[in-house]
């Protein structure tokens, strides 16, 4: 675990990046924050000779997918879901066919290092050969198992429809009434979640593809299950200059 001093420091450089990203100059994504933020705990931990919890990296990746931080790319196909709203007595309410992701487990070679006593003839005082130790950085690379997150089919996800904003295609608002009618029918619909503010341009290739009347749907909600990043073991500091002697 954590000791406060590395959650203090970690905190710290967190707001830090969280701050650039809402700055004027900075045009970082949530994926730059997140990094960002890693590094920072990746140093903390380093300097102390301590392993970073999976677990806290997985729970900074939740932290940093919610934050909004407005579409930063353009729309790719991977956006497109099947959607319909459903009308009745209550609210409209948007049913969305989402890919599900299930607990799995993942085995990857990690290298790490470590630092082995060695032994070599030197002269002594008296001229004669003796041992003397000294410490080399070594690689050693093992199979490690984490836990991930795997596709496992898509589900229908329902939101109330007044938590999203629509456009068409030229990135023109559409009220929720007319959303509706033009999604009385399962059809595909670009979702960005997790953002907001008006929708990047749809490239001209897309649109000749599509059909005109192809909706975006905008939230800040966070629709899409997000993989966890499984975090690997980190390696103590070594010293890879030079061997160290020790006196024999």
């Amino acid at each position: 675990m954590c000791d406060e001093k590395m959650d203090s420091a970690l905190r710290q450089k967190a707001a830090i990046a969280r701050a650039k990203t809402n700055g004027p100059v900075y045009a970082v994504t949530r994926t730059c924050y997140f990094l960002l933020a890693t590094l920072a705990l990746l140093e903390i931990a380093n300097a102390q000779r301590t392993i970073v919890p999976k677990d806290l990296i997985n729970d900074l990746a939740d932290e940093v997918v919610k934050q909004p931080l407005g579409p930063m790319r353009e729309i790719a196909l991977q956006d497109l879901v099947l959607t319909k709203v459903v009308t009745g007595k209550g609210e409209p309410t948007l049913i969305m066919m989402i890919e599900a992701l299930r607990p799995g487990k993942q085995t990857v070679a990690v290298t790490r290092m470590e630092q082995r006593k060695q032994s070599r003839k030197v002269p002594g005082k008296d001229g004669n050969l003796v041992d003397q130790e000294f410490l080399v950085p070594v690689e050693i690379t093992e199979n490690v198992e984490m836990d991930i997150k795997v596709p496992a089919g898509r589900r229908p996800v329902e939101f109330p429809a007044s938590e999203f904003e629509f456009y068409d295609l030229h990135g023109r608002n559409v009220e929720l009434d007319q959303a509706a009618k033009q999604l009385s029918q399962l059809r595909p619909m670009f979702l960005l979640d997790a953002t907001h503010g008006s929708p990047p341009e749809v490239p001209e290739l897309y649109r000749q593809a599509l059909r005109e009347d192809c909706l975006i749907a905008v939230t800040a909600k966070l629709v899409r299950d997000r993989r966890s990043l499984p975090m690997m073991r980190l390696a103590p500091a070594v010293d890879v200059v030079a061997p160290r002697n020790v006196k024999p």
